[in-house]
């Protein structure tokens, strides 16, 4: 791709010209538009715009647009589906060529509402400083006007997009969001919400505050109130009654995922709190209604229950959810809307890597072993034992049919769940006794109709179920550098999980594929993998990024 550059110098002026497209880069022509779609927490506003039919919302992780003729919120804009970073600093909407403008901690890029084609503002991002929460944008006549952080002055042309600096910003320019009044009126919210009309800030159950940053009112009389670190309020003008939405999971870092239908659950990949909350979010655990678009959040410092934010897995039915955490066994009752510890019996507060629920048990890998727990109560807690008086860790399960297996300290187990036979591999994938069961620590597993994916210290690993032979997967090369953290078999193969990516397994060929933040992953540290009829849901250490392989153009 042939990038052009033009540099015009004056004195006390300068002048840069774009453009480079990202929709004729190499990943535009690998990827369709939505192929990869990053939910992060977006709680923290940093400005508003308003389209022909769409509601634009800048965000410290990407931009939210809300479609105001179907009242559908349409997948966001971030870094993996075309933004130079994901911090957008504001937004801007041209009228006159259908074209938003989003200012990013990484410069100023600029899609095509018409073509759905991004370019980036050459050299912009010396302009836009990284030590600002937001920046001032005005719209007026063939130019855009942003001040940034030092109080400089940019014009750029909406057609030519040629850069000027200028010593003022023109009084004749008028702007598009409103001056926060000072009270603001009284409006009527949901849930736990009010605004505290001393301090002029959004307050939650727990006397929490949150700043507003903009407002603005949309042709349809809906006046919109960000806020900084509690997403956004949308309320009738005239009525005054609004709803506070918080969109995106509590924790930017996402551990661990569960998704029922249209239920989805993440929770946290890290616990320790101290301070104020920072924009990658706080230690919790969310809920996602798709259906009805809502999403709730529990803070561990406010759930006296949650013990540990630390999830490393979730699993559940249509009673209840179940949590693998830092500190022991976590369960919350979708009837009752409880939370409950389980610290019965010796599972007591030991790390839970693993849940998996079958009818009325919860199998549950740990730190100390293979539990049995009652589902749904958790009343009832056994302790099955690998090896007669040993202790060994638990760190993976899968099951197929009536068949459990599980990844151990000393390597594979197989466990007979009528019988409660338990069965010892070798590396070969032999039989043998249990006096002689000391292999490899697995750390993760994966069952397919006849096989099961696991991965130790040294590799990958397909074990045949019919021809009882074990055969290592090919090494992937210069990727992948860490000990995967998660194996899912989903759609085009066997996917898993790295500290620095995303691998894809292709059984037919032995081959692999690999993906990473440049592909558009969220993050190249990934926690965990949920497949979904064609789509990936990826859990990485900046939000949860959803995946289509199947438009897939390979290289």
């Amino acid at each position: 791709m042939t990038h052009t550059k033009i540099i015009l110098v004056f004195v006390g002026l300068f002048v840069f010209h774009s453009t480079a497209i990202w929709g004729q880069s190499e990943r535009a022509a690998r990827y369709e538009p939505g192929d990869w779609i990053t939910y992060g927490n977006f709680h923290y506003i940093t400005g508003f715009a308003k389209g022909d039919n769409q509601f634009f919302i800048g965000t410290t992780h990407g931009v939210l647009r809300y479609d105001q003729l179907s009242r559908e919120w349409k997948y966001p804009y971030t870094a993996g589906s075309g933004l130079s970073d994901s911090y957008v600093l504001n937004v801007q909407y041209v009228d006159s060529n259908q074209k938003l403008w989003v200012f990013t901690r990484g410069g100023v890029d600029v899609i095509s509402l018409v073509t759905n084609r991004w370019e980036h503002i050459e050299n912009t991002e010396h302009i836009l400083r990284s030590d600002v929460r937001r920046v001032t944008v005005r719209n007026s006549g063939q130019d855009v006007y942003v001040v940034n952080g030092a109080n400089r002055v940019y014009r750029i042309n909406k057609f030519t997009h040629y850069v000027r600096e200028i010593e003022n910003l023109p009084s004749n320019i008028g702007s598009d969001t409103q001056a926060i009044p000072n009270p603001l009126p009284l409006y009527n919210l949901n849930g736990p919400w009010i605004i505290d009309r001393n301090t002029n800030r959004l307050e939650d159950d727990n006397f929490r505050e949150y700043p507003f940053t903009s407002m603005v009112r949309d042709s349809r009389q809906q006046t919109w109130l960000g806020t900084w670190g509690a997403g956004f309020i949308r309320a009738d003008a005239t009525s005054k009654v609004g709803r506070v939405w918080r969109i995106g999971p509590i924790s930017n870092a996402v551990g661990a995922m569960y998704k029922d239908g249209e239920q989805f659950w993440f929770g946290g990949a890290q616990s320790r709190y101290s301070g104020p909350p920072s924009i990658e979010g706080e230690p919790g655990i969310s809920y996602w209604d798709m259906d009805r678009d809502e999403w709730h959040h529990w803070r561990q410092n406010e759930e006296y229950r949650i013990n540990d934010a630390t999830i490393y897995n979730i699993d559940g039915d249509e009673h209840s959810v179940w949590f693998g955490t830092e500190r022991g066994l976590l369960h919350y009752s979708k009837e009752k809307s409880r939370w409950m510890n389980i610290s019965n019996s010796s599972l007591g507060s030991h790390q839970v890597y693993e849940v998996l629920v079958q009818d009325t048990s919860v199998w549950v890998a740990s730190r100390s072993g293979l539990y049995r727990v009652s589902n749904p109560t958790g009343g009832f807690t056994e302790n099955i034992s690998i090896l007669k008086e040993r202790m060994i860790g638990v760190y993976a399960l899968a099951r197929i049919n009536n068949i459990l297996y599980a990844g151990t300290d000393n390597g594979l187990v197989e466990l007979d769940l009528a019988t409660m036979e338990m069965k010892y591999y070798d590396r070969n994938g032999n039989y043998v006794p249990a006096e002689k069961f000391s292999e490899f620590r697995v750390y993760a597993i994966a069952a397919g109709k006849n096989n099961v994916y696991y991965a130790n210290d040294f590799g990958l690993f397909e074990l045949n179920l019919v021809s009882k032979s074990v055969q290592e997967l090919p090494k992937i090369g210069i990727y992948a550098r860490s000990i995967p953290r998660k194996i899912e078999v989903g759609p085009g193969g066997v996917w898993v999980a790295f500290d620095d990516g995303l691998g894809q397994y292709n059984p037919e060929n032995r081959e692999w594929e690999y993906f990473t933040r440049e592909d558009g992953l969220a993050s190249n540290l990934v926690y965990d993998i949920v497949p979904e009829n064609e789509y990936i849901w990826i859990a990485t250490h900046q939000g949860v990024t959803r995946f289509n392989p199947s438009n897939l153009n390979l290289r």
